[in-house]
Formats: C-alpha cells, sequence, structure tokens
C-alpha cells in the first residue's frame, strides 16, 4: 500500500511538474502561463545556435507529451525581450498580436522585412532600434503615435509613407535611417525631438497642414535634402530644420492653407531662387529666409502684418520688396546685408523702421519713406553707398543718430515732414554731396540743424506754409548762394543761416518777429538785406562778419537792435536807423569799418558802449533823436572814429544835450537841414 501511494505521487507530481516547465517547439522556446495551463508565452531562446531566418509567430504550438498525444497550447503572448538581437531575417505577426513590446525586435541586424496583422494597435519604445536591414514598414492602420526610438538606426529604409491615423512621430524615431530619401507626413501633428536626425539621404519631405509641433534638430544632421513640401497651417516652433544641413534645397512649395510660417524656416537655403507665399499667410516668424542668398524674387501678402528681425538678413540677391499695407513695424535687420535690392515700395501702414532694417542695401539707388513712417532706427539705411535720393514721408518725427551711417553719396532729399520735433534729422548722415532740396508745402518748421553740413547745395525755396527755421538749420552750408524764405516765416531761430559764406542776398519776408542771435553769422558773401516790416527784434550777433553785406534796409517796426549784431559787417556804407528803433546795443555796429554815413532815427533813445566803435571811415552822422539819453561819462560809442574829421548834424533843440555827453561833444557840430518841402 506504501509502495502504490509513492507511485501516485511522483505521478502527480512529474505531472505538475511537465505543465510548469519551459519547452521548445523548433526554434522557439515557450513558457506555459501558470494560471492559463492552455496558453504560452513565446519566450527568449538563449542557445546561441539557433538561427531564426524568416519567422512566423504561431497561433499555436504542440508540446510532446512522451508517449502521449502532444498537447495543444495557444499562444497568446511574446516576452518583451523574446527576440532581441537574434539572427531574424523577416518575421510575420499573428493576428492576435496587438502590441508589440518595448525594444522586442532591437538589435535584430539580419532583419529585413516584418508583416503587422490588423489588429496592432501599439509598437513600443525601440521595438525595431538598430535593425539596419529593414527594408520597408507598413505601418498598421490602427497605430496612431510612432513611440521614441521605434525604427532608431533602421539604415536600410528608403520610402516612409504614414497612413492618415498616425498623429504623433516620437523623439529618435526614424534617426539615422540613413537610407530614408522621401518622407511624406500628411497627417502627422507632433514630430518628437530628433525624430528624423541623421537621415542623410532625405531629399524629399512632405509635411501636412496639420502639424502643430517640431522637436528640437528633429531634422537635424539631415545633409542632402532638395525639396521641401510645406502644407503646415500653423506651426511656431522655431527653427524647424535645425541642425540640417538645406543649402541644397532648390524648391520650398507652400500649401495654399498656410497661415503661420515659423522663424528660421528657410534659413540658410541659399540654393533657392523663388519662394510663392500663399496670400493666407499672416504671420512670418523671425529669420524665416535669412540666408537665402540666392532669392531673387518673394511675394509678401496683403495679409502679413509684421516683417519680422532678420526676416531677409543675407539675401543678396533679392532685389525687389513691396512691403503690404497692413505691415506696422519693419523689425531690426531684417533686410541687412540685402546687397542687390534695388526697388523698395512700402505700404501705406509702416510706421516704425528699426535697427539696421536695411542697412548694407548697397544697390538701392532711390528711397521713399512713406507717409505713415514716424520712427527711423539706428543704422537703418546704414552703408547703403549707391542711395542718391530719399523721400521723408510727412509723418517722420524721429530719426535716430547714424540712421543713414555710411551712405555717403546722397544728393537729393524730399522733406515732407509737418513739424519735427526730435533735432538734427540726418545726425551721422553724410549729406556733404546734397545738391537738390524739396521741402514740401506741407511742412511747418525747419527742425535743428536741419541741412548742416550740406555744403554742395546752392539753392533752397522754403515754402509758405513753413512759419519757423530752428537753430542752426542751414548753418554750416557752405555752397548756399540763394535762399527764398515763405511768407509764413514768423521766427529765423539761433545760427540758422550762420557760416554761409556763399550766401548772397536774403529778403526777411514781412511776418517775420524775431531774428535769432547769430541766424546769419558769419555769412560773408550776402550782398543785401531786407528786414520785413514786422520784425520786432534783431538779436545779437544776428548778422555778425558780414563782411559782403551793402544794403541794409530795415522793417518799420522793429523796435531795437541787439549786441554786435552787424558786428564786423565791413562792406556796409551807409546805415540809416529808422524811427521805430529806440535802442542800439553795445557793440552793434562794432567793426564796421565802411561805414561813412550814419543816420540815426528821431526815436533813438539810448546806445551801448562801443556801439560804433572801429567805424573809422565815418565822416557823417546824421542824428534825429532829441531824446538821446546821453552819459555824461564816455562810453566808447565811438571809440576809433576821428572824430575831428566826422561831422554830427543834430536837432537844433538838442544841442546842449550832444555837447554835455562825452561821446557827442568832439564831434563837429551842425544843425540838421530843415527838411525839403
Amino acid at each position: 500500500m506504501k509502495n502504490k501511494l509513492l507511485i501516485t505521487l511522483f505521478v502527480a507530481l512529474t505531472s505538475i511538474g511537465l505543465q510548469a516547465a519551459d519547452f521548445t517547439s523548433g526554434k522557439l522556446k515557450f513558457n506555459i502561463i501558470p494560471d492559463s495551463p492552455n496558453e504560452v508565452e513565446l519566450v527568449r531562446n538563449d542557445d546561441s545556435t539557433v538561427v531564426y531566418g524568416d519567422l512566423v509567430i504561431p497561433a499555436t504550438v504542440q508540446q510532446k507529451q512522451g508517449k502521449k498525444k502532444p498537447k495543444t497550447f495557444k499562444v497568446t503572448a511574446v516576452a518583451p525581450d523574446a527576440f532581441r538581437g537574434k539572427a531574424i531575417t523577416s518575421i510575420s505577426l499573428p493576428d492576435w498580436m496587438q502590441e508589440i513590446p518595448d525594444s522586442m525586435f532591437m538589435d535584430c541586424i539580419a532583419l529585413e522585412r516584418v508583416a503587422f496583422s490588423d489588429s496592432v494597435t501599439y509598437i513600443g519604445k525601440s521595438a525595431f532600434e538598430n535593425c539596419p536591414m529593414l527594408r520597408e514598414i507598413t505601418v498598421p492602420e490602427e497605430i496612431t503615435t510612432i513611440e521614441d526610438r521605434t525604427f532608431f538606426r533602421c539604415k536600410a529604409l528608403k520610402t516612409l509613407s504614414v497612413h492618415d491615423n498616425i498623429r504623433v512621430v516620437g523623439e529618435l524615431a526614424f534617426a539615422e535611417c540613413t537610407g530614408l530619401d522621401t518622407l511624406l507626413l500628411d497627417a502627422i501633428e507632433t514630430i518628437g525631438a530628433g525624430a528624423f536626425h541623421d537621415c542623410t539621404d532625405l531629399k524629399m519631405l512632405r509635411l501636412g497642414e496639420n502639424v502643430k509641433s517640431i522637436g528640437y534638430e528633429a531634422f537635424g544632421g539631415c545633409t542632402n535634402i532638395e525639396s521641401v513640401d510645406w502644407n503646415v497651417k500653423k506651426c511656431t516652433a522655431p527653427n524647424p530644420f535645425k541642425g540640417a544641413k538645406v543649402a541644397g534645397v532648390t524648391a520650398f512649395r507652400m500649401g495654399n492653407k498656410v497661415s503661420v510660417l515659423p522663424a528660421r524656416l528657410c534659413a540658410g537655403m541659399s540654393s533657392l531662387t523663388t519662394i510663392a507665399l500663399p496670400p493666407t499667410v499672416r504671420v512670418i516668424g523671425e529669420g524665416a529666409f535669412q540666408g537665402c542668398s540666392k532669392l531673387q524674387t518673394i511675394n509678401l501678402p496683403e495679409g502679413l502684418a509684421r516683417i519680422e528681425k532678420s526676416l531677409f538678413s543675407g539675401d543678396r540677391s533679392l532685389t525687389v520688396i513691396v512691403i503690404p499695407d497692413r505691415v506696422k513695424a519693419i523689425e531690426q535687420e531684417a533686410f541687412m546685408g540685402c546687397s542687390g535690392l534695388q526697388s523698395l515700395t512700402m505700404g501705406d501702414g509702416v510706421t516704425r523702421i528699426e535697427k539696421y532694417a536695411f542697412s548694407g542695401a548697397s544697390s538701392l539707388t532711390e528711397l521713399i519713406i512713406g507717409d505713415s513712417v514716424r520712427f527711423i532706427a539706428e543704422g537703418a539705411f546704414a552703408s547703403c553707398k549707391s542711395l542718391t535720393a530719399v523721400t521723408f514721408g510727412s509723418s517722420v518725427d524721429s530719426i535716430a543718430p547714424n540712421a543713414f551711417r555710411n551712405t555717403n553719396n546722397i544728393t537729393a532729399i524730399d522733406w515732407r515732414p509737418a513739424n519735427y520735433p526730435a533735432g538734427n534729422p540726418f545726425r551721422g548722415i553724410n549729406v556733404s554731396k546734397v545738391t537738390a532740396l524739396a521741402i514740401h508745402d506741407e511742412v511747418e518748421s525747419l527742425p535743428p540743424y536741419f541741412c548742416a553740413g550740406m555744403n554742395s547745395l546752392e539753392s533752397v525755396n522754403v515754402p509758405n506754409n513753413v512759419v519757423s527755421i530752428e537753430e542752426n538749420a542751414f548753418a554750416g552750408c557752405a555752397g548756399l548762394k540763394r535762399v527764398v524764405l515763405g511768407r509764413g516765416i514768423r521766427r529765423i531761430g539761433d545760427h540758422a543761416f550762420a557760416e554761409c559764406p556763399a550766401l548772397q542776398a536774403i529778403q526777411i519776408p514781412g511776418n517775420v518777429t524775431t531774428i535769432a542771435p547769430y541766424a546769419f553769422y558769419n555769412c560773408s558773401a550776402l550782398g543785401s538785406l531786407t528786414i520785413g516790416d514786422n520784425v520786432k527784434i534783431i538779436a545779437e550777433h544776428a548778422f555778425g562778419y558780414c563782411q559782403g553785406l551793402t544794403s541794409l534796409e530795415f522793417g518799420r517796426s522793429i523796435t531795437s537792435i541787439a549786441k554786435c549784431a552787424f558786428e564786423g559787417c565791413t562792406g556796409l556804407t551807409k546805415v540809416t536807423i529808422p524811427n521805430s528803433i529806440t535802442s542800439i546795443a553795445e557793440g552793434s555796429f562794432q567793426g564796421c569799418s565802411g561805414i561813412d554815413t550814419l543816420t540815426l532815427g528821431e526815436g533813438v533813445r539810448t546806445i551801448g558802449k562801443l556801439a560804433f566803435q572801429g567805424c573809422i571811415a565815418l565822416t557823417a552822422i546824421y542824428s534825429h533823436t532829441a531824446v538821446l539819453e546821453a552819459d555824461p561819462e564816455c562810453r566808447g560809442i565811438f571809440d576809433g572814429v576821428n572824430k575831428s574829421a566826422c561831422t554830427l548834424f543834430i536837432p537844433n533843440e538838442a544841442k546842449k544835450l550832444y555837447k554835455s555827453a562825452c561821446d557827442w561833444a568832439d564831434f563837429k557840430q551842425k544843425t540838421l537841414p530843415k527838411p525839403k518841402k
């Protein structure tokens, strides 16, 4: 009885051991699933002598039972590492297999083909990584994501066409697939970082309209891209081709639904000659076409609202640009280095031109800055060496210093800004060659230093609408000979025409009320001067050292002549001070060595010290004033004048007054002749 019990127990244990053990069937190794005694899992066979070749994963497998009938098991699972690194040349997956685990076929270096069943819904990360002989893949319809590194280093893959259900290509999913030459990604929404990195044979790429994200260096290391079809509606990921060598791209086509172009989209595509932008484009990112050095033409769509930074920087073959009306700002360096640009048309909406926007546009000969432009930044048109004619629109109110630095050949300026408030508009601009200056009727004020340094300018017409010529506006215009001042001018500012040695004649319009200090200082060729009837004040040094001045006519409203106003005007011979003037300040006519006849009106009350010092040619003074505030102490009014050779004619009733005044007493005095009836 004891022996029978032992035998029964042994048989039972043997039966249990057989059920739990691994077994092989052909080249495959299986493990009976403990909780499912009729199902097995295909597991790794570590027998290094096994060569799988063409592999079919069976739906069922039989286990030998000694002399008994073999038992049939249903294959329901595959271990994740079952085939990793194995010598498989092809594999067919069964219908029951819905998921391919991570790394399952990784390092299967002989694998050439994979036949997926339609039931596959997931292919794991690195599932086919480093399968360098894998030539073709048809991704099952149920797959929506190609996981990270799934086909990494599958170097024999030639063409990838993914179905419309796939939305995501993971990081490094096809990286180092060096044989891949065509990518058709029509339905993809997300492309992970490095997804196609180092696909060195990639020549043709098509991206569908739904792409929203392109990861870092998704196409980095792709060195032979020649053609891109870009249908992406709206992608804001910057630099989608970062790390790729795109100099060989000769065709870049855009779909008709594209609205947003990301930053640096085509940057460095130096073989492109033309790009057609669809009318749907509203936004173009920074540097999108930077370095497209052979790009000759591009149409900017009417809906574009902004020209971003460095957009066309370095595109030296670009010849024509038309800025759409909706564009508000041309950002810095947008067209910098576009040395072939010959024609620039600005839309009506541009208000700002930022730093170095057109710097180095050395073929541009004519520039028309639209009426909407208000601000021109530093260096905006620097080194535009062929630029000869510039028109400034009516709204310009700020031109930064050096906006036209090293732009040295401007000969014509057309000026339209009504009221330019920001000082010298041409600081840092070489205007020495300007020969033509047109000031338009809408201009109301000429800003400080407006034409300072325009040494080649010979003639200027200031229109009637101008009311003010500000300080130094024409100072130093060495060649300026002729100025016609419009009748609307009311004020001529400090140094407005100072140091214009060629200026020959000037007529101060009737509406001018003030001639500021040094306004015409050292205009040494000025021969005649007519001062309008509304001028009340001639400020200090206003006409100092106008040595060529021979004719001087005062208006009827002038009341005072300021300090040194006509100092050094050696060409004057006869000066008549009208009755309206009550005050002649210190040194007013000091050094006017050519004056031989001086007539003082009857309104003169005060004459400052040294007022006529050095007027050595004086022989006659006709003083009609009897209200002179004579000082008993000498003030040197006529220092240097030979009083014994000069006759002073005075009113009869003022003899005592003049005799008691130190500066007047030594003249030969005579009574003024009675006026002829």
